[in-house]
Order: C-alpha cells, then structure tokens, then sequence
C-alpha cells in the first residue's frame, strides 16, 4: 500500500514542467536589404517561433511588410530557448525570402527584443547539373568523351563553381541526379556550361545552358553537349 501511494505521488507531483515555468515575450524587426518593402517585392511577412525545430504557435502570424521597422510584439511564450524564422511573402504569396535568428532566451515576465533586426534574403535555389548528347549512342564511350569540364556562372557572369567530373557519373553522382553544384541565390539567371574532352586532351564537344533560378526550389540542369563548332566554339 505504501508503494502505491509513492508512486502515485510521484505522479501528482512530476506534471508537466512546462506549467510551472513563467512567461515572456520579445519582439522581433525586421530589414529587406537596405530597401523599402516595396522595393525588394516584399508584401507580408509570416512569422514562426521554433522550439526543438517544432512550432510552438497556436496559429503562424502573418505581418504587412512595412511592420518591421516597429517591431512585432508576440506574448505568452514559456520561458526557453526558442529560434525565430521569417518568411517574406510577395504579392501572390510565393515565399521568396527568410530570416532566422536562433538563441533567443524567453524569460518570465520579461520581452526580448531581437536586436539587430533580422535581414530577409532571397532564399537559394540548389542546383544539380547533368550533361547528355545531341548525337551519337552510347552516351559518353559512343562520343569518345572521357571527362567533362562543368562550370556555372551566376547572373553577373561571375564564376560560381567549377569542377571535373568523369562522362560516365559514378554511382553517388549518378543516384544524386547529377553533379550537385550547390545553393545560389533565386531570382536570377545562371548560365551552365560544359565542355567534353577525348582521350588525347583535347576538348571535342560542348554544351551551355541558361536557367532562371526559383527561390526555394532545385533546379535539375540537363546539357546537352555537341560536337565543338556545330552551334558553339571550345573555348
């Protein structure tokens, strides 16, 4: 009989941690690099507060833009460590843009204010590159093409990434989709190029594309290579 008191107790007495912590609040501002909302194609502004990666809002607040530069006030939050996210929406409701602030500390009674105000970027694009054939079969050994030079410039020309890879793609490669180029910024047209090489050193077949980059989406890119002269020159 007493072990079942004890335990029973201990139940009683366990509850939820949660209710007996106190609660707090902050305020977040927000920027749109350097531009007025407007400008930057910003219309609302979703806010999501994260705890352990899961939302601990009853229901996701959504802003008007120019709000930033007074700051949101959100209350009722339990004491703990949470992370921010902002999502700036354009005027159709596509979430082209995010800010994040992590380590925000909730205190009872007291409003944290996140200072400096978070910057909303475009978000980025991943981008994935494969090369294919005009003509020939067999691929890569029906065009002699023993490696391919890949290299990917960003919407001012700058190169963003270069890189040597095998024709034939080795199993990783092959089951990734492509040679994984990495993240670029959306909004903006990349161009793609690949150059294939023969046995003897030489470059013999060259392919480029261009690409409009979608904030937030991977972008599957497929070259198809001909032969050097037959559209464009190896250089």
């Amino acid at each position: 009989m007493k072990k079942i008191f004890l335990v029973l107790f201990l139940v009683a007495c366990g509850g939820s941690d949660e209710k007996s912590l106190g609660k707090g609040g902050l305020k977040v501002f927000w920027i749109q690099g350097g531009r007025q909302c407007d400008e930057a194609g910003i219309k609302d502004v979703a806010i999501v507060l994260l705890k352990d990666g899961q939302n601990v809002l009853p229901n996701e607040i959504v802003e008007p833009c120019e709000k930033g530069s007074q700051g949101v006030e959100i209350g009722d939050i339990v004491e703990g460590t949470y992370s921010i996210q902002l999502e700036g929406m354009t005027a159709d409701k596509k979430r082209f843009y995010e800010g994040r602030r992590d380590n925000i500390v909730i205190t009872k009674d007291e409003t944290y204010v996140v200072r400096p105000a978070i910057n909303l970027e475009i978000k980025k694009s991943n981008v994935i590159v494969n090369w294919d054939f005009e003509h020939g079969t067999g691929y890569c050994a029906g065009n002699q093409v023993t490696d391919v030079d890949v290299f990917v410039f960003d919407g001012l020309g700058s190169l963003f990434f270069s890189d040597n890879a095998p024709c034939v793609l080795d199993p990783k490669v092959y089951s990734a989709g492509g040679l994984v180029v990495g993240e670029l910024r959306g909004l903006q047209t990349i161009t793609v190029r690949v150059l294939g090489r023969s046995i003897d050193g030489n470059y013999t077949h060259v392919g480029q594309e261009r690409e409009d980059l979608v904030p937030g989406e991977q972008k599957r890119i497929t070259v198809f290579l001909n032969r050097c002269g037959e559209g464009l020159d190896c250089y």
